[in-house]
């Protein structure tokens, strides 16, 4: 195990995708935050995992039907806590202009055509997220891209060979095998309970990281398969990891 992701933040004790949940993954010392990004109505990347409003904030709606004017009037903490009243949506941008020394795993959660684009814009766009997007041979990723989706990581991958990139996939299949290796991915992100010490050497060559943990305890039962990372919504510090040789 080489690091423990945090699932939109610390999202099991403050609203998912929110600056309140980045900051509590921080401050429980996380070095990966992963989260969802969308295009609102008119292009702005905002970071949401819905495709609507309706779970996550007061309103109700398509995220790309509504302006950021509009999604900013929203309100994302109260339905998970009163402590919370108040949370807004965060921008792309705002998020890589406050975090520094901090890892992030962005999904491309939306389908919309340009949203690779402008997500590539916007860190190309900071001077300091600039320098960390690409591959370095004697360190750990700065910046991990996945998606479920198939047309977004082909987009991922034309736009450089040299970003890191992984398939989020609820199967592990000849084609997902093939399709990884034809793009030439750096990594296969399985549903946890897909995997086994069969399906882990089916991945060899590969960067594995896990999602879809509900309980605590059933994390324990992957530290002992040759994973690089799992995803979690709980603190970093309620983990025991092994120490790699």
């Amino acid at each position: 195990m080489k690091y423990v992701v945090a699932h939109r933040g610390l999202s099991s004790k403050a609203p998912e995708n929110t600056l309140e949940s980045f900051d509590l993954a921080v401050s429980t010392g996380s070095k990966y935050i992963e989260f969802d990004v969308h295009l609102s109505k008119d292009n702005e990347v905002v970071i949401i995992h819905d495709d609507t409003v309706d779970r996550t904030s007061n309103g109700e709606g398509k995220v790309n039907s509504k302006s950021l004017e509009e999604l900013k009037k929203l309100e994302f903490g109260s339905w998970f806590s009163n402590n919370y009243t108040g949370a807004k949506i965060p921008l792309l941008k705002d998020v890589l202009n406050k975090y520094r020394d901090i890892s992030f795993v962005i999904e491309i959660k939306g389908d919309q055509e340009h949203l690779v684009q402008k997500v590539m814009e916007i860190i190309k766009s900071n001077k300091y997220w600039k320098e960390k997007l690409l591959k370095s041979e004697n360190d750990e990723p700065n910046i991990i891209f996945c998606s479920f989706l198939p047309n977004q990581i082909i987009k991922l991958r034309k736009y450089s060979s040299d970003i890191v990139i992984g398939f989020l996939v609820k199967s592990i299949s000849q084609d997902v095998l093939e399709f990884s290796s034809k793009l030439k991915l750096d990594g296969i992100f399985p549903y946890y309970k897909l995997l086994n010490s069969k399906t882990i050497a089916m991945l060899s060559g590969y960067m594995v990281s896990c999602w879809g943990f509900e309980r605590l305890e059933d994390v324990g039962k992957l530290l002992d398969l040759d994973v690089d990372a799992i995803t979690v919504a709980v603190s970093y510090t309620h983990l025991t990891l092994p120490t790699k040789a």
